[in-house]
C-alpha cells in the first residue's frame, strides 16, 4: 500500500514538472502556427493593405487580426486603406505597460499616428467593439465613423464566467494556466467558438487557428484580465456615447447567444445620435467570418456618409 502511495506521489511530482513544459511548448507551437510575417511598431504587430480612406480593425478577445478574413480585407482594400492590428497583449503584439483598455486605446492611437492615419473608420468586432467605443469617447473623437459588429457595449456579468474569474485571480490563475493541458484548453476554445457562431458554421481553418493560438496561457491570462476590466471601462464610457457625432453602423446577429443583441447592440443604437442598426437574420455572433459582405457594406456606407459631410459647406 505504501509503495502504491509513493508511486502516486512520484507520478504527481513528474506531472507537476512536465505540465508547465507542455504550456511552454503550447506557446511555441501557437507562434509557429501564427507566424509574425509583417512589421511592428513599439511591439504592436500590424498589416496595411490598399489606399484611400483608412479603415482600422479591432478584433475580439481572445482574438487576432485573423478574425477579419482575407475576403473582407481584400474587398475593402480595393478602395480603402485597411489596417489590421493585433491589439496589445493579443496575437503577436506585446502588451507592454498598458493595463487598462483606455491605455491600450492610447497605444493604438500612437501607432496610427506614426502610420500617418487621420480620421479613420474604426471597425470593432465583439470585445473590439468595446475597445472602439472607448477609443472614440476617451482617446480620439476625430474619426469618420464606427462599424460595430456584434459589439460588447455595456457592463455584462454574464460575459465573465467562472473560468475567466479563476484565470484572472492572482497566483491561482498562474498556477492553473501553468499546469493546463493544451489538448483540453484547445478543445474548450474550439467548442466555445463553434457555439458562438451558431446557427452558422465556421471554416475549419479558422477554428484550427483560433483554438491553438487563443488557448495559450499568456493569451488566456490577457483575455481574463481584460474581461474583468471591460465592465468598469464601459461604465465610464457609456455616459459619453450620446456625444459621438460620427455615423455609427451597428451590426448584430439575430441569433447571437454569446453577446445579447438586446442588452448591447440594440440598446447602444438607441442611445447614439447618428446610428443605424442592422439585425442579420439566421446569424450568430461571428458575423465578420460568416457575413463579411454585411461588414463591407457597412464600412462603405460610413465612408459615403463621411464623404458627403466633408463636401458640405
Amino acid at each position: 500500500m505504501q509503495c502504491i502511495q509513493r508511486l502516486e506521489i512520484i507520478a504527481l511530482a513528474i506531472g507537476a514538472l512536465l505540465l508547465p513544459g507542455c504550456a511552454i511548448l503550447h506557446e511555441v507551437t501557437a507562434n509557429a502556427y501564427y507566424p509574425m510575417d509583417g512589421p511592428s511598431i513599439d511591439g504592436v504587430y500590424y498589416k496595411s493593405f490598399g489606399s484611400g480612406v483608412p479603415v482600422v480593425c479591432f478584433h475580439g478577445s481572445p482574438g487576432t487580426m485573423r478574425d477579419f478574413p482575407e475576403a473582407l480585407v481584400h474587398d475593402l482594400a480595393k478602395d480603402h486603406r485597411v489596417i489590421l492590428v493585433d491589439v496589445p497583449g493579443y496575437g503577436r503584439s506585446l502588451r507592454g505597460k498598458s493595463k487598462t483598455l483606455e491605455e491600450v486605446s492610447e497605444k493604438i492611437d500612437s501607432i496610427l499616428t506614426q502610420l500617418g492615419v487621420e480620421r479613420p473608420i474604426i471597425v470593432g468586432y465583439s470585445w473590439g467593439g468595446a475597445l472602439a467605443l472607448i477609443y472614440a469617447t476617451k482617446v480620439q473623437t476625430d474619426i469618420r465613423g464606427l462599424v460595430l459588429v456584434s459589439p460588447i457595449a455595456f457592463p455584462d456579468d454574464k460575459l465573465v464566467d467562472w473560468t475567466t474569474k479563476i484565470i484572472a485571480t492572482p497566483v491561482i490563475g498562474h498556477i492553473v494556466l501553468a499546469v493546463s493541458v493544451p489538448r483540453v484548453s484547445i478543445a474548450l476554445v474550439r467548442d466555445k467558438l463553434k457555439k458562438a457562431a451558431e446557427p452558422e458554421k465556421l471554416r475549419d481553418s479558422y477554428l484550427d487557428l483560433c483554438s491553438v493560438v487563443w488557448s495559450t496561457p499568456c493569451r488566456l491570462r490577457t483575455m481574463a484580465l481584460d474581461g474583468q476590466r471591460t465592465g468598469s471601462a464601459l461604465e465610464g464610457a457609456a455616459p459619453l456615447f450620446k456625444d459621438i457625432e460620427s455615423p455609427v453602423q451597428v451590426l448584430v446577429g439575430a441569433n447571437d447567444s454569446f453577446v445579447s443583441p438586446g442588452r448591447h447592440g440594440r440598446r447602444l443604437s438607441a442611445q447614439l445620435r447618428n446610428a443605424s442598426l442592422t439585425e442579420v437574420p439566421q446569424a450568430g455572433h461571428v458575423l465578420v467570418q460568416t457575413r463579411p459582405e454585411v461588414v463591407t457594406a457597412a464600412v462603405r456606407a460610413i465612408a459615403g456618409t463621411a464623404n458627403t459631410q466633408d463636401k458640405e459647406p
